[in-house]
């Protein structure tokens, strides 16, 4: 457990506080009574005064131990709250970071940006076909907003921002990413390529001739504030410290002000100051991508971290107060106070035994002082033990249910991602000049799939489907029997009859020779003519759902946890850490899916008389994904935790 001082922190928690204070109050009374019972009744009942002093020793010592671990028990609930919210900060920017990786790879070697560059002269026309086709890209990873394409001597051949009036880079970005031997290079500082900001992130690859040189240098400018703000409003602690931070601890972006964090001061990746309690994170590698090293920071108020749960919740908690929810130092605690009790209630009924043979009168005053400290002192541990366990029982519920959203956030990330992929490589001119084509060069298409799935891993295969819906190549050599069939279904007849670039569509989740006859999605968009703009045929990208939603359940749950992703109907689409397939229907959630986007609940339900914490949410959507797209699409996280 990290070290932190009690006294800054017990203020910010008025049940605890106040408890303290009541046992203190009882533990004093007690040493009096006893102390009084000793000198007034020696020659009567020395031996149970001694007893009684002893039991106060205990008691004494009981009382400091409830209240550190009741806040030992606090304290366990905040710091596991933060280190979530705080790794999910840094893991989804990765995620969606290295998402960008295959996009400028890709991107640099589009033939048309190969044509432009390779040009003897370029003429406004032919720029024009350029600025239409980036402006297309930027429709559709809406992630950018700047793209710029420069020679090799750094003059800028166009660029899409028409407030950045740049016309030559002097960055030594540009040669580093010609002379280097990765697909891409990134930076994240100050630069002439956008001088109306203070820092870009940019991502940089060279764009290489049909026969191998090097003929000039992509740049995608990434909206990093746009982004890590979507990113910190989805962590529901709006009165705190946001930021993310370089390796040495200097502050990138926040949504407060503030400039230095010191790593050296969080080494165990919590650290708890005289008002806040504060949080490090490394960023997880993703797919072999780290990114620059950056870390996450958050910094939440003792106020706020410690703020009692408010949820009203429609059951007993009586009947749980025994699990393994309570840790059980808090349990064997409980237990000892009951003997403490016991103890002195045994003392009382003894005293009035002696008083009544003895005839010692005196005693009685003292022994019913005694009965009321007894039962007070029972009255406030099982007070303090009831609001304690009732705040980890709704902080349970609370942080299931949180873990859901983040979840369905990943999740509606990584789907936005999928159809932005489909709808951009349906543009790529190769695929469209050879569709056209009376002869289509199928090993080209092939040659261009294969490079694409290199780059974008999470599809076991991608494939290309002529107008009669006959596909025609795949990506993936161990698919070729799929050539020849036809791709059946709503979303490929859709894609052979639409015009709009801006359109892709979906198949339902569900079982498909084109993913080995297991559930997935398909997501589908249409190869256009060049001169006409009618549909040729289309492409299918074949989505590693298996993979994919499992490793994101994974990365958000603890081993002590499990989750799966359903449907409206409660047919499950992915699991972690618990026994049902995908393509069954978990049916202890079907009365508790709510039915609004973004709606998160909590509760308890029953699995073959076991009882789980549940917690789930709605899906949402990401910047236009499900939102101004026209697709809808409700899935729901599930998180349970058993009791």
């Amino acid at each position: 457990m990290v070290k932190y001082n009690a006294s800054d922190i017990i203020r910010f928690i008025p049940a605890l506080m106040k408890s303290r204070k009541d046992l203190d109050k009882l533990n004093k009374n007690l040493a009096k009574v006893t102390l009084t019972g000793k000198i007034s009744s020696l020659s009567v009942a020395k031996t149970l005064f001694e007893f009684m002093e002893n039991t106060q020793v205990e008691f004494s010592i009981l009382k400091d131990k409830l209240t550190d671990a009741l806040l030992e028990e606090d304290i366990k609930r905040a710091t596991s709250l933060i280190k979530g919210r705080t790794q999910v900060v840094i893991d989804i920017l990765i995620r969606n970071l290295f998402e960008r990786t295959a996009d400028i790879s890709f991107l640099a070697t589009d033939y048309d940006i190969i044509e432009l560059l390779t040009a003897q002269t370029i003429t406004q026309e032919q720029k024009d076909f350029m600025e239409d086709r980036l402006q297309e890209y930027v429709l559709k990873y809406s992630v950018y907003d700047e793209i710029i394409l420069l020679n090799t001597q750094g003059t800028v051949i166009m660029n899409l921002d028409k407030n950045n009036r740049i016309t030559h880079s002097k960055d030594m970005i540009i040669a580093q990413t010609i002379e280097s031997k990765e697909s891409f290079c990134e930076i994240y500082r100050d630069s002439d390529l956008q001088q109306n900001r203070e820092k870009s992130l940019i991502f940089t690859s060279k764009i290489k001739s049909h026969s191998g040189s090097v003929v000039g240098v992509l740049c995608l400018c990434f909206k990093i504030e746009d982004e890590m703000s979507k990113i910190f409003d989805k962590l529901e602690f709006n009165d705190s410290t946001y930021a993310l931070l370089d390796s040495n601890g200097q502050v990138l972006i926040s949504n407060h002000k503030t400039n230095k964090i010191s790593l050296d001061k969080y080494k165990e990746d919590l650290y708890f100051d005289k008002t806040s309690l504060c949080s490090i994170a490394q960023g997880s590698s993703y797919q072999g991508y780290k990114g620059e090293g950056w870390n996450a920071f958050s910094s939440i108020s003792y106020q706020k971290a410690f703020e009692v749960p408010q949820n009203p919740l429609d059951f007993d908690l009586k009947k749980y107060e025994t699990t393994s929810l309570v840790s059980d130092k808090l349990q064997t605690i409980k237990i000892h106070s009951e003997d403490i009790t016991e103890d002195l209630m045994d003392v009382a009924l003894n005293g009035e035994i002696i008083a009544s043979k003895t005839r010692t009168y005196s005693l009685n005053p003292i022994l019913e002082n005694l009965r009321i400290i007894t039962q007070g002192i029972h009255k406030v541990i099982q007070k303090s033990s009831d609001e304690v366990f009732n705040i980890l029982f709704r902080a349970n519920l609370e942080e299931l249910s949180h873990k859901a959203s983040l979840c369905i956030e990943i999740m509606d990330r990584n789907l936005y991602e999928r159809a932005n992929d489909a709808r951009w490589w349906a543009l790529e001119t190769r695929f469209r000049q050879e569709l056209e084509s009376s002869e289509t060069n199928k090993a080209n298409l092939t040659s261009i799939l294969e490079y694409i799935n290199t780059l974008y891993t999470v599809y076991t295969n991608i494939f290309i489907f002529d107008k009669n819906q006959k596909i025609i190549a795949v990506s993936n050599k161990n698919e070729q029997r799929v050539i020849g069939t036809v791709a059946d279904g709503g979303a490929y007849s859709y894609a052979i009859s639409n015009r709009d670039s801006q359109k892709y569509f979906v198949t339902p989740f569900e079982k498909t020779a084109l993913y080995s006859n297991k559930e997935t999605y398909i997501y589908t968009a249409s190869i256009t003519s060049l001169s006409r703009g009618d549909a040729l045929g289309g492409i299918g990208a074949v989505f590693d759902s298996k993979v994919e939603f499992k490793a994101i359940l994974e990365d958000v749950l603890t081993p002590a946890q499990q989750g799966l992703f359903c449907d409206e109907h409660g047919v499950v689409i992915s699991t972690y850490n618990i026994d049902i397939s995908i393509g069954d229907i978990f049916e202890p959630c079907l009365n508790h899916l709510p039915k609004e986007l973004n709606s998160k609940k909590s509760t308890i339900i029953s699995i073959d008389e076991d009882e789980y914490l549940m917690g789930i949410c709605s899906s949402d959507s990401y910047r236009e994904y499900k939102k101004e797209d026209g697709y809808s699409n409700l899935v729901y996280a599930v998180i349970l935790m058993k009791i």
